[in-house]
């Protein structure tokens, strides 16, 4: 589970897939399953929360890593291109954003 916390001061990939709303939930099963059957077990995996946009024309996913030469590793893992494919098969866009979190507030 992710825990926003500038402090940790983690890598955040924020990653906005435009898709057809009609595979949207395909996407959203792809981000799902990569992180259950891979992701998570890889060397600076943190957290991934998948997001799906209101009118399915959008998947978003917020990964934390312990650092970007461990998100690269998992980029350049051979157990990761068959989603990497999946992805760019079902995606018309997508927007990868390298962040840092700055401030992180709640409800008081």
């Amino acid at each position: 589970m992710a825990t926003i916390d500038p402090s940790k001061k983690l890598l955040t990939l924020i990653n906005v897939v435009e898709v057809d709303p009609s595979k949207c939930d395909e996407v959203v099963k792809m981000f799902v399953d990569a992180t259950t059957a891979v992701m998570s077990g890889l060397d600076g995996f943190v957290s991934s929360s998948i997001h799906r946009s209101l009118d399915g024309k959008q998947v978003i996913n917020y990964a934390q890593w312990e650092s970007e030469a461990a998100l690269e590793a998992a980029r350049n893992n051979p157990d990761t291109h068959i989603y990497y494919q999946q992805m760019d098969a079902y995606a018309k866009s997508y927007n990868p954003m390298l962040t840092t979190v700055i401030d992180s507030q709640g409800h008081k």
